[in-house]
């Protein structure tokens, strides 16, 4: 599959999570639990032995956890300043809500530089990186207009990823740096299913957390399957 296909099908995911933040928010737990299933498969089935058959020391392991703390930092630090905004109203300041959607508007554009290097390692493994961020742009178009309310910011968040292919397929690096890069991403990627959405699995309804769980299970057999046929 090209670029060019996995940066309209990553735009589509995007404005559809969107789509049903507006239209159809009762079911986002069941698309929630299959994005966190598909995302924990292809970090620990596909992601991350990748990036030790980049770099194989041990410690290369090192860079998804530094991935998981630092997205953790910055999430928090977005958090504390929408806090603060929240104590301090100001029609002058961008609400703390438009904060945490232009957060996600800037994962979505390093989502999209990671598939870009990723094709510069293998055309399959960018495939492979293609399938976990289209999966969780449905996450980050929802979580958009949940935030900000705005087609507008949805439609810049959905643009995002297709930048950041075109930024990532100019870049080449040696293998050591890629290993290090894709445990960045790796560990992004297990702090958004596990911190993000995974939580919509405890919740007090036993109907939504039942069917969020099922629809985990078939997500993480979802990429099995694929990856067992590919």
């Amino acid at each position: 599959m090209s670029l060019t296909y996995i940066a309209i099908l990553a735009f589509l995911s995007t404005l559809f999570g969107g789509y049903i933040a507006f239209k159809y928010k009762r079911f986002i737990h069941i698309f929630s639990g299959f994005t966190a299933g598909t995302l924990l498969a292809l970090i620990f089935l596909e992601i991350i032995p990748e990036v030790v058959e980049l770099n194989d020391s041990p410690l290369i392991l090192l860079s998804v956890i530094a991935g998981f703390i630092f997205f953790h930092i910055i999430e928090k630090i977005f958090s504390l300043h929408s806090h603060h905004e929240d104590n301090h109203e100001n029609h002058n300041h961008i609400s703390s809500k438009k904060i945490g959607a232009w957060a996600l508007i800037l994962h979505s554009l390093f989502d999209g530089i990671a598939i870009g290097l990723a094709y510069n390692v293998s055309p399959a493994f960018g495939l492979i990186v293609a399938i976990g961020v289209i999966a969780h742009d449905f996450s980050d178009g929802f979580n958009t207009v949940t935030l900000s309310h705005s087609k507008k910011l949805l439609f810049i968040d959905a643009v995002a990823p297709m930048l950041g292919i075109i930024i990532g397929s100019f870049f080449e690096f040696p293998n050591n740096i890629m290993a290090v890069l894709f445990g960045l991403f790796a560990g992004v990627l297990l702090y958004v299913s596990t911190s993000d959405i995974l939580p919509e699995a405890h919740c007090d309804n036993k109907k939504h957390m039942t069917q969020n769980l099922l629809a985990m299970i078939i997500g993480v057999m979802y990429i099995v399957t694929v990856i067992s046929l590919g």
